[in-house]
Protein backbone atom coordinates (compact mmCIF):
# COMPACT_ATOMS: atom_id res chain seq x y z
CA UNK A 1 0.00 0.00 0.00
CA UNK A 2 1.17 3.57 -0.83
CA UNK A 3 0.56 6.46 1.26
CA UNK A 4 0.20 9.38 -1.70
CA UNK A 5 0.73 13.25 0.12
CA UNK A 6 0.33 16.34 -1.49
CA UNK A 7 1.62 19.32 0.23
CA UNK A 8 0.50 22.69 -0.99
CA UNK A 9 0.52 26.40 0.60
CA UNK A 10 -2.82 25.97 2.52
CA UNK A 11 -3.69 22.22 2.93
CA UNK A 12 -2.41 18.73 2.59
CA UNK A 13 -4.62 16.48 0.95
CA UNK A 14 -3.61 12.69 1.67
CA UNK A 15 -4.89 9.01 0.10
CA UNK A 16 -4.00 5.32 -0.29
CA UNK A 17 -2.94 3.91 -3.31
CA UNK A 18 -3.69 0.27 -3.60
CA UNK A 19 -1.96 -0.23 -6.82
CA UNK A 20 -1.26 1.63 -9.94
CA UNK A 21 -3.68 3.79 -10.98
CA UNK A 22 -6.15 3.63 -8.14
CA UNK A 23 -6.90 5.59 -5.60
CA UNK A 24 -8.65 5.56 -2.16
CA UNK A 25 -10.51 7.85 -0.06
CA UNK A 26 -8.74 11.29 0.14
CA UNK A 27 -8.41 13.58 2.99
CA UNK A 28 -8.02 17.16 3.27
CA UNK A 29 -6.30 18.58 6.16
CA UNK A 30 -4.89 22.42 7.20
CA UNK A 31 -1.39 22.02 7.98
CA UNK A 32 -2.11 23.61 11.23
CA UNK A 33 -4.47 20.30 11.79
CA UNK A 34 -1.17 18.11 13.17
CA UNK A 35 -0.80 14.50 11.38
CA UNK A 36 -3.89 13.05 13.49
CA UNK A 37 -5.03 11.98 9.81
CA UNK A 38 -1.30 11.16 8.53
CA UNK A 39 -0.73 8.07 11.60
CA UNK A 40 -4.21 6.29 10.33
CA UNK A 41 -3.55 6.12 6.98
CA UNK A 42 0.61 5.96 7.42
CA UNK A 43 0.05 2.74 9.81
CA UNK A 44 -1.40 0.96 6.76
CA UNK A 45 0.99 1.92 4.05
CA UNK A 46 5.12 0.71 3.47
CA UNK A 47 5.83 3.49 1.08
CA UNK A 48 4.95 7.02 0.64
CA UNK A 49 5.39 9.68 -2.21
CA UNK A 50 5.13 13.39 -2.12
CA UNK A 51 4.36 16.69 -3.83
CA UNK A 52 5.14 19.30 -2.49
CA UNK A 53 5.33 22.92 -3.09
CA UNK A 54 6.25 23.31 0.76
CA UNK A 55 9.89 23.03 1.25
CA UNK A 56 9.75 23.29 4.83
CA UNK A 57 6.82 20.91 5.00
CA UNK A 58 8.40 18.47 2.32
CA UNK A 59 11.36 17.83 5.18
CA UNK A 60 9.54 17.66 8.34
CA UNK A 61 6.91 15.05 6.68
CA UNK A 62 9.83 13.00 4.95
CA UNK A 63 11.02 13.35 8.49
CA UNK A 64 7.91 12.09 10.15
CA UNK A 65 7.16 9.60 7.21
CA UNK A 66 10.99 7.88 7.45
CA UNK A 67 10.97 7.33 11.49
CA UNK A 68 7.32 5.11 10.83
CA UNK A 69 9.64 2.94 8.42
CA UNK A 70 8.10 4.15 5.15
CA UNK A 71 10.61 4.29 2.05
CA UNK A 72 9.51 7.69 0.60
CA UNK A 73 10.62 9.36 -2.49
CA UNK A 74 9.52 12.86 -3.92
CA UNK A 75 8.10 14.39 -7.29
CA UNK A 76 10.12 17.14 -8.14
CA UNK A 77 11.42 18.10 -11.66
CA UNK A 78 14.45 15.70 -11.64
CA UNK A 79 12.35 12.61 -10.76
CA UNK A 80 9.38 14.11 -13.00
CA UNK A 81 8.18 11.14 -15.04
CA UNK A 82 6.62 13.61 -17.80
CA UNK A 83 8.95 15.94 -20.32
CA UNK A 84 9.00 18.95 -19.06
CA UNK A 85 9.41 21.56 -22.53
CA UNK A 86 10.05 24.69 -20.50
CA UNK A 87 12.81 27.20 -20.59
CA UNK A 88 13.54 26.23 -16.72
CA UNK A 89 11.90 23.13 -15.48
CA UNK A 90 13.75 22.87 -12.38
CA UNK A 91 11.12 25.59 -11.18
CA UNK A 92 7.77 23.95 -11.88
CA UNK A 93 6.18 23.09 -8.58
CA UNK A 94 5.53 18.90 -8.06
CA UNK A 95 1.87 20.66 -7.67
CA UNK A 96 1.79 21.37 -11.78
CA UNK A 97 3.98 18.02 -12.53
CA UNK A 98 1.35 16.45 -10.91
CA UNK A 99 -1.58 18.23 -12.62
CA UNK A 100 0.61 17.64 -16.01
CA UNK A 101 1.36 14.32 -15.31
CA UNK A 102 -2.43 13.28 -14.71
CA UNK A 103 -3.73 14.77 -17.79
CA UNK A 104 -1.11 12.58 -19.73
CA UNK A 105 -2.03 9.54 -18.42
CA UNK A 106 -5.69 10.45 -18.11
CA UNK A 107 -5.75 12.01 -21.74
CA UNK A 108 -3.58 9.84 -23.97
CA UNK A 109 -3.19 11.32 -27.17
CA UNK A 110 -4.83 14.57 -26.37
CA UNK A 111 -3.86 18.10 -25.79
CA UNK A 112 -5.42 18.94 -22.49
CA UNK A 113 -5.30 21.86 -20.49
CA UNK A 114 -5.62 21.25 -16.43
CA UNK A 115 -6.88 24.04 -14.19
CA UNK A 116 -6.23 23.90 -10.42
CA UNK A 117 -8.11 25.80 -7.95
CA UNK A 118 -5.93 26.30 -4.63
CA UNK A 119 -3.57 28.97 -2.94
CA UNK A 120 -2.89 29.80 -6.61
CA UNK A 121 -4.73 28.93 -9.57
CA UNK A 122 -2.58 27.31 -11.96
CA UNK A 123 -3.11 26.41 -15.54
CA UNK A 124 -1.33 23.32 -17.26
CA UNK A 125 -1.20 22.77 -20.96
CA UNK A 126 0.18 18.98 -21.66
CA UNK A 127 0.11 18.43 -25.59
CA UNK A 128 -0.75 15.20 -27.47
CA UNK A 129 2.42 13.65 -26.87
CA UNK A 130 2.22 14.34 -23.33
CA UNK A 131 4.82 16.57 -22.57
CA UNK A 132 4.26 19.65 -20.44
CA UNK A 133 4.48 22.62 -22.34
CA UNK A 134 3.98 25.40 -19.55
CA UNK A 135 1.33 27.33 -18.35
CA UNK A 136 0.04 30.42 -16.17
CA UNK A 137 -0.33 30.64 -12.20
CA UNK A 138 -2.56 33.37 -10.59
CA UNK A 139 -4.11 34.66 -7.41
CA UNK A 140 -6.18 31.88 -5.86
CA UNK A 141 -9.62 33.52 -4.88
CA UNK A 142 -9.08 33.86 -1.08
CA UNK A 143 -5.42 36.24 -2.51
CA UNK A 144 -7.64 37.82 -5.02
CA UNK A 145 -10.23 38.61 -2.41
CA UNK A 146 -7.74 39.69 0.11
CA UNK A 147 -5.92 42.07 -2.41
CA UNK A 148 -9.14 43.71 -3.18
CA UNK A 149 -10.07 44.81 0.04
CA UNK A 150 -5.98 46.18 1.05
CA UNK A 151 -5.77 47.44 -2.25
CA UNK A 152 -8.81 49.46 -2.37
CA UNK A 153 -10.40 51.79 -0.21
CA UNK A 154 -14.35 50.69 -0.39
CA UNK A 155 -14.37 47.22 -0.96
CA UNK A 156 -15.08 45.14 1.94
CA UNK A 157 -13.24 41.85 3.05
CA UNK A 158 -14.78 38.78 2.30
CA UNK A 159 -14.85 35.42 3.20
CA UNK A 160 -14.78 32.40 0.78
CA UNK A 161 -16.09 29.50 2.88
CA UNK A 162 -18.32 28.31 0.20
CA UNK A 163 -18.12 29.14 -3.50
CA UNK A 164 -19.50 32.11 -4.52
CA UNK A 165 -22.33 32.83 -7.27
CA UNK A 166 -21.21 33.22 -10.42
CA UNK A 167 -23.22 36.18 -10.37
CA UNK A 168 -23.31 38.79 -7.51
CA UNK A 169 -25.78 40.47 -6.66
CA UNK A 170 -24.46 43.19 -3.81
CA UNK A 171 -20.74 44.23 -4.16
CA UNK A 172 -19.18 41.32 -1.31
CA UNK A 173 -20.68 39.39 -3.64
CA UNK A 174 -19.52 40.21 -6.61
Amino acid sequence: MRLLLDLGNTRAHLALSPGPGQLGEVAHVAHTDGRGPWAALASQAREARVASVVPAATAASLEWLGARGLTCAVLDAASSPIALDVATPQTVGADRIANALWAARARPGEATIVVDLGTAITFEVVDAAGVFRGGAIAPGLRTQARALHTGTALLPEVTLDAAPPALGRDTPGS
